[in-house]
């Protein structure tokens, strides 16, 4: 072989040695073991309504009510896009040690600014008493707590209750009715899907036979459930109802998932029967009282309702997500803090209104605003009174300088730690 050649020929190995870089680092990384990937996957309760993941591997894919997520987990980082029918975007969420919450962010395509979107993990508990049941002496809604299982049923002049706990995996318990009481106990099926007891009224020896059937929710419906007092004073004024014109806005596409009942209260007593109804909805239920309204709280033809009336109504009531209180002042005095108070423990959902004297048409854009923030966009409540605010400036406490509303004062009160 030539020398000469041999000298040129090692001479470019060392050069190529020496100029040309090494791939070794640009090779595809070896995939991160399934073990050691941190998981999203489940449902969950974030500010923009009820979230559900699926992921394979680094993968995630998804849903919520307002459109779908796709993205992939870096390290304890879930990076993704979103599209709704007339947006898309992208967010990060940064899940906690502990696995149970995220904080995040999302922004709008063409947009700079990050707001925020976090979430907590919804816990799947077994099935148990807890929940709507059709039973044989009518519909009965049952919620468990500290104290054991409380819950109150259908009876022709007033909801009945009924109290007891959980031993053995049968619930006795002590049943009250307007004109009755006793006690008695239930089963449930295998499955968790049905119930079947007995009953007896005190004074009694006989038992007597009582079944139910569970009536699950349908999944993402949500109620609107409006009470409304009249407004008109006198036969010569015009008919008005806000909820006529809520029941006809909800009919848009975005809101075929949200079902909206309208009703007229004249007294305590209606308001009363209108509330104690509510808990026999399976799915979540917002509560909208329409009137008039003073810092002492509802008035109706110049009497005030006390707080009582609701709490009474409401108690037990675990499907309700939010009371709003729709009218002058009722969030600044006593009233609300007053409902939370008589529910006790039973206080589990936030209560919403103005803390000042508002007028028809600010009121109504207002109610127009959030409700579509909490019911069609998914927001939790306080998110919801956040995003209506900035939607909205008037909403809030300070006074909009060159707007024609002054600050209504939305406002909403989060349930007791109990």
């Amino acid at each position: 072989m030539n020398v000469e050649l041999m000298k040129t020929l090692t001479l470019l190995a060392s050069l190529l040695v020496v100029v040309l870089p090494t791939f070794a680092d640009d090779q595809p990384a070896k995939p991160t073991p399934a073990k050691d990937v941190v998981s999203f996957a489940g449902q969950w309760s974030t500010s923009y309504g009820v979230l559900t993941l699926t992921q394979n591997g680094v993968n995630v894919e998804g849903n919520y009510r307002l459109g779908t997520v796709k993205g992939k987990v870096e390290g304890r980082v879930l990076i993704l896009r979103y599209k709704e029918p007339g947006a898309t975007g992208e967010a990060k969420f940064t899940i906690a040690k502990d696995r149970k919450s995220f904080t995040g962010v999302w922004r709008q395509d063409g947009t700079e600014e990050w707001l925020v979107w976090n979430g907590k993990r919804r816990e799947s508990r077994p099935l148990g008493f807890e929940g709507l049941w059709e039973t044989s002496f009518g519909l009965m809604r049952l919620s468990s707590g500290a104290k054991g299982v409380r819950g109150v049923y259908e009876y022709p002049s007033g909801n009945a209750t009924i109290e007891g706990a959980v031993k053995d995996g049968r619930l006795n318990f002590r049943y009250e009715e307007p004109e009755a009481k006793g006690s008695g106990w239930f089963e449930l099926s295998e499955d968790k899907m049905s119930i079947s007891g007995k009953w007896r009224p005190d004074g009694s020896q006989a038992w007597q036979t009582w079944t139910g059937t569970r009536r699950m929710p349908k999944a993402g419906r949500v109620w609107l459930v409006i009470l409304e007092a009249n407004w008109e004073r006198s036969i010569e004024e015009p008919e008005y109802a806000f909820g006529d014109m809520l029941e006809k806005y909800f009919t848009m596409a975005s809101a075929r998932h949200v079902s909206v009942r309208h009703r007229f209260f004249h007294d305590a007593t209606d308001l009363k029967r209108f509330c104690e109804k509510v808990q026999f909805i399976a799915e979540p239920v917002v509560v909208l009282i329409s009137t008039h309204g003073t810092s002492k709280g509802i008035t109706v033809f110049g009497k005030t309702i006390s707080a009582d009336v609701i709490a009474k109504g409401l108690a037990g009531a675990s499907n309700v997500k939010l009371l709003h209180l729709s009218g002058c002042g009722m969030m600044s005095g006593s009233y609300p803090r007053q409902v939370h108070t008589l529910l006790k423990d039973q206080a589990t959902f936030p209560i919403s209104g103005y803390k000042t004297t508002v007028a028809w048409d600010a009121s109504a854009l207002g109610d127009f605003t959030f409700l579509s923030l909490l019911l069609i966009r998914g927001l939790e409540p306080d998110a919801a009174v956040r995003q209506a605010i900035i939607a909205s400036p008037y909403l809030g406490e300070t006074q909009v300088r060159g707007s024609s509303f002054r600050p209504l004062g939305l406002n909403v009160l989060p349930p007791p730690q109990n």
